[in-house]
C-alpha cells in the first residue's frame, strides 16, 4: 500500500452552450434552446455536428 496522499482528478473545465437542435447530452433528451455544460472537446464535436452555433467555440457566445 502505498503512503501517497491521494488527491482528487482535475474536473475537466465546462463552457454554457446553447443548442441549435434536439439532442442528448449523459443520458438526458434536451430541446432546441436548452443550454447544457460541456467540455472544451464536447463543444467542438457539437460545433462539427451543427447541434451548436460556431460562434459558441470555446466560451464564446458571438456578443462583444
Amino acid at each position: 500500500m502505498s503512503n501517497k496522499p491521494q488527491v482528487a482528478a482535475r474536473q475537466p473545465a465546462l463552457s454554457p452552450v446553447v443548442l441549435k437542435k434536439p439532442h442528448i447530452h449523459n443520458g438526458e433528451p434536451f430541446k432546441a434552446g436548452s443550454t447544457i455544460q460541456v467540455t472544451d472537446d464536447q463543444l467542438d464535436w457539437l460545433s462539427q455536428q451543427g447541434v451548436i452555433d460556431s460562434q459558441q467555440k470555446h466560451g464564446t457566445d458571438g456578443q462583444a
